[in-house]
């Protein structure tokens, strides 16, 4: 084990007494260790006490281990107590840049795990105050989990100096340790009932961070449709559908122009619309909200928005959400979650939840999204660019998002197509009618106008003169010519 006795390659308090979670995002290639003392205390009795004891987060190649570590007053001998310990070398030292994370809240409960801090990439969990078994004086640890604690890294093969900073810094704290998962899916905070308080089905929209929120408030509106504002010649639903599926229309064209600059080695179908529908403002990577069209079957790389708050609202269909970890220059992205969003539905990402993901639309009809985005306050580099996992092991790329419409101009264009192709269509049926109806009319005045053949049997001559004499003219009765409002071309 690395010796905790040098001086450590950094060190640091956590931002509350009950302790929290903290980051370390480093490229080493040995054993670390990452240990936990008590930082200062008024009573002599609690420093002499807590102060003895150390937890120590052993990483390794081989995997990991959790040790609480007691030094004996008298003879300053150290007694090992191992807590938790894997083989897994996932759990390990990785080459690269790596983000290991360690949890401790004010219950005694520790968490080890790497990428986000989530329920699915918890490594190791153990708890501090349940371990009398093993001769631990859980009321020294008590002390030692309830007062101020100081954070220590000692890593000798680190790829490059540590430093605090703002949330894309080396070493991050959270004031809140990891305790559970909040859901995806946005609940309306008007709507809740004692049940929702429980967080079973959704996140509370008040509970949402701070840039989340302000996002929300826009993206939730009653009125943010597709088709709030009306037009007479059809829905803009309809319009999209109409030339998503029309070959040299406008849609159509743009996507088959994006398949074709895709990244090198990509699907055909890793590729949507991107339409931009506000400015851009300097407070978002890009454009602050943005309308997304997904046709059928197609999807996005695996992908982050650089470390930005969004909030995600399906206007149209249905979406498919993948959720992954964040290390993207790994052979295979760790997949952690999926879920299915409907019409209707929000749901949410933060630097930390649920920002590296990938949607893909698994249905039959197009889908539309509304996206909003928004740096956080704290967030010191405002990075522009998103990141992509490419198609080799490796291979990520960092690109600008640019959209393909501005949202009011491809709203007319998208109107304007189908009433043209609606008339076309009523057009082509009215011919098609007066053709047919002039070709009924032709073949009755030949039936009537022709002579009696010689040999026609007696019947048939008296059948043709009682029709030549009857009074009442034949009579063909016209179809009602739809109107063009009603008219409806299949997607």
């Amino acid at each position: 084990m690395v010796c905790l006795e040098s001086q450590p390659d950094w060190q640091g308090s956590f931002p509350v007494v009950a302790g929290g979670l903290v980051t370390f995002t480093m490229a080493s290639r040995e054993d670390f260790c990452v240990s936990i003392k008590l930082a200062g205390c008024a009573s002599e009795f609690c420093k002499a006490i807590a102060g003895a004891w150390l937890l120590v987060l052993h990483v390794h190649k081989q995997g990991a281990s959790i040790v609480l570590k007691h030094r004996q007053e008298l003879s300053d001998s150290v007694e090992d107590f191992i807590l938790a310990t894997t083989s897994d070398k996932a759990a390990g030292v990785h080459p690269g840049l790596t983000s290991y994370w360690l949890s401790l809240d004010v219950k005694g409960m520790v968490h080890y795990g790497q990428g986000y801090h989530m329920e699915e990439t918890t490594m190791l969990s153990c708890c501090l105050c349940g371990n009398e078994d093993l001769g631990i004086d859980v009321a020294s640890i008590k002390l030692l989990a309830s007062h101020a604690k100081l954070v220590r890294l000692h890593a000798p093969q680190l790829d490059a100096p540590l430093q605090a900073g703002s949330s894309h810094g080396a070493v991050t704290f959270e004031r809140c340790p990891l305790t559970h998962n909040p859901p995806p899916i946005i609940k309306p905070s008007s709507g809740l009932c004692l049940l929702d308080l429980g967080w079973q089905q959704g996140i509370p929209s008040c509970c949402l961070p701070s840039p989340c929120k302000v996002l929300y408030e826009q993206l939730s509106s009653p009125a943010m449709t597709l088709d709030h504002l009306p037009s007479l010649h059809g829905t803009l639903r309809e319009a999209i559908r109409h030339s998503l599926a029309t070959p040299g229309a406008l849609l159509h064209t743009a996507v088959k122009a994006k398949a074709g600059r895709r990244f090198a080695g990509g699907p055909s179908k890793q590729c949507y619309i991107r339409v931009g529908v506000s400015r851009c403002r300097g407070l978002s990577p890009g454009e602050p909200f943005v309308l997304e069209i997904w046709p059928s079957g197609h999807f996005s790389p695996v992908h982050n928005h650089g470390l930005a708050f969004g909030v995600t609202r399906v206007l149209h269909g249905s979406i498919t959400v993948r959720v992954f970890n964040k290390h993207l220059h790994r052979e295979k992205p760790q997949q952690l979650q999926q879920h299915c969003l409907q019409e209707g539905q929000l749901t949410w990402f933060s630097p930390n939840w649920y920002q590296t993901h990938q949607l893909d639309n698994q249905t039959d009809d197009f889908c539309c999204t509304l996206n909003g985005f928004q740096y956080g306050q704290d967030d010191g580099v405002c990075w522009p660019f998103m990141t992509c996992k490419g198609q080799q092991p490796g291979d990520v790329h960092e690109f600008e998002a640019v959209s393909d419409f501005e949202f009011s101009e491809l709203r007319v264009q998208l109107l304007e197509e189908l009433r043209l192709a609606k008339a076309r269509a009523f057009t082509c049926a009215k011919v098609a009618r007066c053709d047919s109806a002039q070709d009924n009319q032709g073949h009755l005045a030949r039936t009537t106008s022709a002579p009696a053949s010689p040999g026609t049997p007696d019947m048939f001559q008296a059948a043709h003169a009682s029709l030549c004499s009857n009074s009442k003219k034949p009579h063909l009765t016209q179809p009602t010519v739809p109107s063009a409002a009603g008219f409806v071309i299949a997607g």
